[in-house]
């Protein structure tokens, strides 16, 4: 009897390490690859373990516009010198909002968002589109692009929040 190994399996949840004797499966292929080649890119360890976008506004009225209009569940706030770090949790992300003591130089948006380089727009994938869309419309946000279906899965719309950051909203059924 072969030996059981240890080696990554790729679950619903994620990579975990299991105790395996069977040998693995011959390659089987896909548009993008094989679909063992990733496999093993996702159940490699990763670098990145989280990520967490941040943002810098003059006040917490950008914390109650994601927090209400995308229902995201407020987590405890961090004090500093500088100012109040306020974080709102996504499903596999933090959002922060950081609002300094002395208030921050306003900056105008770029219009349309890709017409200069640098970290131009998050995007926000929900299961909830319609109600977002009516939240963020009962509280004049202002629609750059759509909402619009792509095909009979997809709905997108391109919004900019209340400090003129660009948020693309996508729910993908399929």
């Amino acid at each position: 009897m072969a030996t059981p190994v240890t080696r990554p399996v790729v679950c619903e949840d994620g990579p975990v390490r299991a105790r395996c004797s069977e040998p693995l499966r011959e390659p089987r292929h896909s548009i993008s690859g094989t679909i063992e080649a990733r496999e093993r890119r996702r159940s490699a360890e990763m670098p990145v373990r989280n990520v967490q976008i941040g943002l810098v506004s003059a006040d917490t009225a950008l914390v109650d516009f994601y927090a209400e209009v995308f229902g995201l569940e407020r987590l405890p706030s961090a004090d500093s010198a500088t100012g109040t770090v306020h974080r709102l949790e996504l499903a596999s992300a933090v959002l922060k909002v950081m609002v300094p003591n002395r208030p921050p130089a306003v900056t105008e948006p770029v219009n349309p968002f890709f017409a200069a380089t640098g970290l131009r727009y998050v995007t926000l994938s929900v299961d909830d589109f319609s109600e977002v869309i009516e939240r963020a419309t009962a509280r004049g946000v202002t629609f750059t692009f759509g909402p619009i279906e792509i095909g009979p899965e997809t709905r997108l719309a391109i919004l900019q929040d209340p400090d003129g950051n660009t948020v693309e909203v996508v729910e993908a059924t399929g």
